[in-house]
């Protein structure tokens, strides 16, 4: 269902060149935090803007981090996701950081805490060895919920709805392992029965990723996450770094369960 916004500001009437463009630029960000991922055609019809224009907003937003675009669609970005929620999220990383360096340095691996935000998977944190990795996974930047260990684990505790607009949306690879509509339900399954993530190029060529949730009162709030080269991690390696990343998921889910603050990414926030 198409839904059109109008932003009413008193004086508008009078306002200026600089202030309808605000205007138009609040009403884009507005209809994405209600309604989450949109194409540009999708939102030019519920803002009732020409195409044209709302393309011309959407790509200033998102050079300027208050849009993300994945696949074409565009979600609210890293400065509104984070900033909107700043004492939640900075509550999450100051909690998780222990449990990250621990991570660090029982695998020297790059240890990195995700979150989902609507269709996406936000790097809220991560912590890197002194060598340098060729990972494009940074703090504050988003990725697709279908590619990738830190993602995927994310998607396969998700709500059902979620799934459901993923594998709606376009889901372009980004190298010849990502998974597909057809291979991205096996694939969460195979977490679920698992209990971790396992991906190797998914989306960062010759680079593997083991991934494990971390949940608040039988919900998952978060991920925790080791990225390394398929060189490094294989074999008895591989296995005594899925070890780590499930033991320090699961001292992290008692952490946020009986800790006397709620946690503070929740499902009720990013449904």
């Amino acid at each position: 269902m198409n839904m059109r916004v109008e932003v009413a500001v008193p004086g508008s009437e009078d306002a200026g060149p600089r202030s309808s463009a605000l205007l138009r630029g609040l009403a884009i960000v507005e209809v994405l935090v209600d309604r989450g991922s949109l194409r540009v055609e999708e939102l030019a019809a519920a803002v009732d803007m020409p195409v044209s224009t709302v393309y011309r907003y959407v790509r200033a937003l998102r050079d300027h981090g208050y849009l993300d675009e994945v696949a074409g669609a565009y979600s609210v970005g890293r400065r509104l996701a984070v900033s909107g929620r700043s004492s939640g999220a900075q509550h999450l990383v100051r909690v998780a950081e222990p449990y990250l360096v621990r991570l660090r340095e029982r695998t020297d691996e790059t240890a990195i805490l995700t979150v989902r935000v609507r269709t996406t998977a936000l790097c809220l944190d991560r912590v890197s060895p002194r060598r340098r990795l060729p990972l494009s996974f940074q703090r504050g930047a988003t990725r697709p919920l279908y590619g990738g260990a830190g993602a995927t684990v994310l998607l396969a505790y998700a709500p059902a709805a979620v799934l459901a607009e993923v594998l709606a949306s376009p889901m372009p690879p980004t190298t010849a392992r990502t998974p597909t509509a057809a291979t991205l339900p096996g694939v969460l399954g195979t977490i679920r029965e698992r209990g971790y993530a396992v991906s190797s190029s998914e989306l960062d060529p010759q680079m593997t990723s083991v991934a494990a949730p971390v949940f608040r009162a039988g919900v998952c709030v978060c991920g925790l996450s080791i990225a390394g080269t398929e060189r490094s991690l294989r074999g008895r390696r591989l296995a005594g770094c899925v070890e780590a990343v499930r033991q320090e998921a699961e001292a992290l889910s008692t952490r946020l369960t009986k800790g006397s603050t709620k946690a503070s990414w929740t499902p009720e926030e990013e449904t």
